[in-house]
């Protein structure tokens, strides 16, 4: 396991309320939900942080079933996706910096 966490901004703004999802090759997935400030720190459960050591974890970005707001861009959403190779025994920065299509 290796401790993930980071912010998510869109256009340069911190970007609350949405859910990042790490999903490994093998295993179990791991979710994170922003603060105000656009931070996470990703969860293997409910009571233990982490996300599954190994290449090749997919990332996306989407809003949480009571949140909305703008559009979440194409390149982070579920059908896509983002690879990051999570280093087990650290905390592995990982910001997200999403750009709307304009």
């Amino acid at each position: 396991m290796g401790q993930v966490e980071g912010v998510v901004t869109l256009d340069g703004e911190p970007l609350p309320g949405v859910v990042i999802l790490f999903k490994p090759e093998v295993g179990r997935q791991s979710r994170a939900k922003s603060d105000e400030s656009g931070k996470y720190k990703a969860m293997y459960m409910i009571d233990e942080p982490g996300v599954k050591a190994g290449p090749n974890c997919n990332v996306t970005v989407e809003w949480d079933i009571d949140e909305s707001g703008p559009a979440i861009p194409a390149e982070w959403g579920p059908s896509a996706g983002k690879k990051m190779d999570v280093k087990a025994g650290e905390v592995n920065e990982f910001n997200i910096d999403m750009v709307s299509k304009k």
